[in-house]
């Protein structure tokens, strides 16, 4: 295709584009990825505004409370460290909750300790880290403390 000087251009010469043809001079693309509604027919833009952002504000709201925090914290080491050790009906679990922070002190037998400290602790970090996020959920800090 060659291209013409644009000094011999004559604007009367450039065919028009047809209605029902896309500009592709006009078509721009947008990074956030959004889509206008005026692009869409009707049953397309009827699907795009099924996807409201009202129900998931709804589910943001319906947090658990930091009351049962305590409770479920201390489910979730006590489920974790019985899988870890073999004796694990000599697991002891006990949490309390104080000014916003859940503490929760587990304690295995002496021999079952390596089992939840692992190799250079990674296993209690591992444990530690999951207790955290749980907490997160019932916005509350939470804290462990393994014992043997």
């Amino acid at each position: 295709m060659e291209f013409a000087d644009p000094d011999e251009v004559n604007p009367n010469d450039i065919d028009d584009v047809e209605p029902d043809q896309e500009d592709p001079a006009a078509a721009v693309d947008d990074p956030s990825g959004a889509v206008d509604d005026r692009d869409l027919d009707a049953d397309e833009a009827e699907e795009a505004n099924d996807f409201d952002d009202e129900d998931d504000e709804d589910d943001r709201d319906e947090q658990p409370a930091p009351d049962n925090a305590s409770a479920e914290l201390e489910e979730l080491v006590k489920f974790i460290a019985s899988r870890l050790v073999h004796e694990a009906d000599e697991i002891e679990v006990e949490s309390e909750f104080r000014g916003g922070t859940v503490y929760i002190s587990l304690r295995v037998p002496e021999s079952e300790m390596g089992r939840v400290i692992g190799r250079e602790g990674r296993t209690a970090k591992a444990i530690r880290t999951l207790v955290s996020i749980a907490g997160s959920r019932y916005n509350v800090h939470a804290r462990l403390d393994i014992d043997g």
